[in-house]
C-alpha cells in the first residue's frame, strides 16, 4: 500500500468516486481518451487483456440497509480485531501472513504531489448511458511510494490489508474496508494494481446501515519524465449483491518532490526488521539489505 501523508481529494469517499482504478493509456488499445475497449458480458477491457469484473460475490446480509452496523461483519464473516477510532479501524497485523511486493524504480519516492484530476468517462450500467465530458477539477494529495530497498535495488512496498477506515460525515459514518490487492503488470513503463472494497453507509444516531456496496479498481501508472508519472483510474461500482452498477474513470499527473527513504519505524513497528524477516522466510536471503 502507499502510505498517506496527505489527502483531499474533490469527492473522496462519496458516491461519485468510491474507489480507485485504472485504465490503459497505450494508444493502440486504448483509442481516445475515455472510449473503452469492451470485452465479454459488460466486462471493460484494459491494457494487456485486464478487465474489471462482470460480477463480485454478495455481500454479507447483515450488511443489508435497515439492520444495526456490526463492525466485524466485513468481508464475508471474518470479524476484523482492533479499536474504532476516528480515522481507522485497525486489524492486527499477522506478520507470517504480511504481503510485500515490489514497485518499479521510477516509482519510488518520499513524497508524490498532485493538485488536479481529469475526468474522462462514466457510465450507468444499468441503463448504459455514457458521460464522455472531459472535467478538470482541483484534487490535492500526496503519497508514498515504496518502504524498503533491497540489496538488489528493487523497491517494495507493504500491503497491510485488510484494514477498514472509517470517515465522519456529520450526520452518518462512512466506512470502507480494504479487502484485497494485487499486482496485475509490473515492467519496465507500465505499474498496474487492482482491489477490491466493501463500503457501508451507517446512520450516526441510530447506527442503522443506509447502503452496502462494493468497488473494483484498477490503477494504470505510467511514467511520464523523471519524477513525473501518470495515474489513470477506473472504478467499478457493484451493489451489494455484486450486480454493476456504474462505472468511473479519470487520472492525475503526480511529480515526486522528495526521493526514496527506507522507512525504518511506522506506528511503532520495526518495518525494516520485518522486511528482512520476510525475505529470510521466503528463501530470498540474496535480497537482505546490508545496512
Amino acid at each position: 500500500m502507499s502510505l498517506k501523508v496527505k489527502a483531499v481529494v474533490a469527492f473522496a469517499c462519496t458516491v461519485i468516486f468510491l474507489g480507485q482504478a485504472a485504465f490503459s493509456q497505450d494508444s493502440n488499445l486504448q483509442g481516445s481518451a475515455g472510449n473503452p475497449l469492451q470485452g465479454n458480458a459488460g466486462s471493460t477491457m484494459l491494457f494487456g487483456g485486464v478487465k474489471h469484473e462482470a460480477k463480485l460475490p454478495a455481500l454479507n446480509r447483515s450488511l443489508k440497509p435497515g439492520n444495526q452496523f456490526k463492525y466485524d461483519t466485513f468481508n464475508n464473516d471474518k470479524a476484523l480485531q482492533g479499536k474504532v477510532d476516528s480515522s481507522r479501524l485497525e486489524a492486527k497485523v499477522n506478520f507470517e501472513e504480511q504481503k510485500w511486493y515490489r514497485i518499479p524504480a521510477w516509482l519510488a519516492g518520499n513524497v508524490w504531489h498532485h493538485d488536479q484530476q481529469t475526468d474522462y468517462y462514466y457510465k450507468d450500467m444499468s441503463s448504459g448511458r455514457e458521460d464522455r465530458r472531459v472535467q478538470t477539477s482541483t484534487s490535492i494529495g500526496e503519497e508514498t511510494h515504496g518502504w524498503e530497498q533491497d540489496a538488489r535495488g528493487d523497491f517494495w512496498a507493504y500491503d497491510d490489508r485488510p484494514f477498514t477506515k472509517q470517515l465522519d460525515r456529520g450526520d452518518r459514518y462512512e466506512y470502507t474496508h480494504e479487502k484485497f490487492r494485487e499486482t496485475l503488470n509490473l515492467s519496465a513503463d507500465r505499474f498496474i494494481e487492482r482491489s477490491i472494497a466493501v463500503h457501508t453507509i451507517v446512520d450516526k444516531g441510530s447506527n442503522t446501515i443506509q447502503r452496502s456496496y462494493q468497488t473494483e479498481q484498477i490503477l494504470t501508472t505510467v511514467p511520464l519524465a523523471s519524477g513525473q508519472v501518470r495515474t489513470d483510474y477506473s472504478a467499478k461500482i457493484f451493489d451489494m449483491d455484486g450486480t454493476a452498477l456504474s462505472l468511473t474513470k479519470f487520472y492525475v499527473i503526480s511529480n515526486r518532490l522528495k526521493p526514496f527513504i527506507n522507512i525504518y519505524i511506522w506506528k511503532e513497528i520495526n518495518w525494516r526488521d520485518k522486511f528482512i524477516e520476510w525475505l529470510e522466510a521466503r528463501g530470498m536471503a540474496d535480497r537482505i539489505p546490508k545496512e
